[in-house]
């Protein structure tokens, strides 16, 4: 269940490239949804104080967070332009 060992213990040049270019290929994926995971934490910490100013459930978070990305208005400072994109209105 161990390694496979090389006969002359030598790490072959071709894995270790391969190894290499897959994990830069991954790093900016990772950054990419690591980025969308703070956005969409603070779209959720945003809506849970302004859910009620704008008279609407809980509920409608994920909706909301669709529109916002699919508008381009998924940054903390554009998420009330978002809003008032989608038709939502202050009480």
């Amino acid at each position: 269940m161990g390694r496979k060992k090389n006969p002359d213990n030598k790490p072959r040049e071709e894995e270790i490239k391969q190894k290499l270019e897959t994990s830069r290929q991954a790093v900016p994926a990772v950054r990419s949804n690591l980025a969308e995971a703070k956005a969409k934490e603070a779209f959720s910490n945003y809506w849970a104080a302004a859910r009620r100013v704008y008279d609407r459930p809980r509920e409608l978070e994920d909706v909301l967070w669709a529109h916002l990305k699919a508008t381009g208005n998924d940054r903390p400072e554009a998420f009330e332009a978002g809003l008032q994109h989608f038709g939502l209105k202050k009480k």
